[in-house]
């Protein structure tokens, strides 16, 4: 599949933000983060809604061809919950749990003759499709550069990604009974746990200010024929208090891809190659 950046810059900007941070985070001397200090606090909490653009293709099993999200089901953006869990149980240990429910459902005239999960769609017929995924994440982080300032994490995790997928449709058929209409309908679920690394941090840039920083993340794994996930996230956030602050930021991309070929061993799994992104709004609390 193409990449939905021409160019590749988003590969490009992520190593560059990722060496600022590092930069920024040790320009300040080595000594530990002060007590009271923006870094210190032990629970954080995040709640915000993603403005999801879902691109990529499905396919039903069997050998079916791809069915594409956007030009066969007509798929468009929509506002889906993320929420972030942290604890920072230890002065550079963190566990963190990340969730996203996400459930999408359009009806829509097919310009092409589709087949899923050994149902065929005929081009021309009206089709209703709901895909429901569930994203969990959850992750070890460790930090290796912790500063006033700022800080850098290694973070490794399971990325544990279930999907249900349903087609409907209402076709008419002529017999020797006269004509009749019968309603086809297929469906297909997936689970996965997928492996991922990466990394993490966050700046505060003004300096002697706490006020605004900036955070972001790269994390994945390639796992040859089986499939691949990549994930990008950069938030700004404006703190109101101690405990409380408002974000927005930019998910570039989330990209999950299990390849299923056709066999007697996984004849009724589904195979995808999904990729989410668009902005994020939300709040942070904290304690």
């Amino acid at each position: 599949m193409s990449s939905i950046f021409h160019g590749g810059w988003p590969r490009r900007t992520v190593p560059v933000l990722a060496i600022c941070m590092l930069s920024i985070v040790q320009a300040q001397p080595q000594q530990r983060s002060e007590q009271g200090g923006p870094e210190d606090s032990k629970v954080e909490i995040v709640a915000q809604a993603w403005l999801q653009q879902p691109k990529g293709t499905i396919r039903g099993g069997n050998g079916n061809l791809e069915i594409d999200l956007q030009r066969d089901l007509n798929f468009e953006r929509q506002y889906n919950f993320l929420g972030i869990f942290n604890w920072r149980f230890a002065r550079k240990h963190h566990l963190i749990f990340e969730c996203n429910p996400s459930s999408a459902e359009r009806t829509t005239t097919l310009d092409r003759t589709i087949t899923f999960r050994g149902q065929t769609y005929t081009g021309g017929a009206d089709t209703k499709s709901k895909i429901q995924t569930f994203h969990f994440y959850p992750q070890y982080q460790y930090n290796i550069i912790l500063r006033r300032r700022g800080h850098l994490g290694l973070n490794f995790g399971v990325d544990l990604f279930d999907i249900n997928a349903k087609l409907s449709a209402v076709a008419t058929t002529t017999g020797p009974g006269g004509t009749q209409t019968v309603t086809q309908t297929s469906s297909g679920s997936l689970f996965a746990g997928l492996p991922t690394g990466g990394l993490e941090g966050r700046i505060f840039p003004i300096p002697r200010h706490d006020w605004l920083n900036v955070s972001g993340h790269i994390r994945g794994m390639y796992f040859f024929g089986y499939g691949k996930y990549l994930e990008t996230r950069l938030n700004g956030e404006v703190r109101l208090g101690p405990h409380l602050g408002v974000q927005g930021g930019y998910q570039f991309v989330r990209e999950t891809e299990i390849h299923n070929q056709a066999s007697d061993a996984n004849k009724n799994q589904i195979g995808f190659a999904f990729k989410y992104f668009g902005p994020l709004v939300g709040a942070t609390f904290r304690w």
